[in-house]
């Protein structure tokens, strides 16, 4: 097959899914997915989940529940002082401190990662819509 056989083809392809209202970046107006081969994303979904992440938002919650625990472990502890159970309640509690910094850690990374990604997917729908644009104007990809 030449070049512009193939080239017909492909402009053939991208105005009839234009026509059968294909969306970039976006899912279904019926929410649901399917398995086509078009590239989807959920934005909205993305949207939502960086606010989540946002210091304000899980970490904060999770702050809150620190403080809880620290004050129910702090007091079991103290009513444990001379058993090995109150050192247990201690270690415990340091571990449970290391596990939730860890964890804030990776939310904070998710966060960037899902703002990264967010972005990426607009400057890649914004670049397909470019090209599709230019394919209806007729431009020649060989000038």
């Amino acid at each position: 097959m030449s070049f512009d056989e193939a080239w017909g083809q492909a402009r053939g392809a991208a105005a009839a899914r234009q026509e059968n209202n294909m969306q970039l970046n976006l899912l279904p107006a019926d929410g649901g997915g399917s398995n086509t081969a078009d590239l989807k994303t959920n934005a909205l979904g993305k949207t939502v989940a960086i606010k989540l992440l946002q210091p304000d938002g899980l970490p904060l919650e999770m702050e809150k529940a620190g403080r809880h625990v620290e004050e129910n472990s702090g007091a079991a502890a103290r009513e444990f002082t001379d058993w090995e159970t109150g050192t247990g309640l201690k270690d415990a509690y340091s571990e449970w401190k290391l596990q939730i910094k860890s964890l804030k850690s990776r939310l904070e990374g998710d966060r960037e990662a899902l703002t990264g990604i967010k972005r990426d997917f607009q400057y890649l729908g914004l670049a397909i819509q470019s090209e599709i644009a230019q394919i209806r104007a007729g431009s020649d990809p060989k000038t």
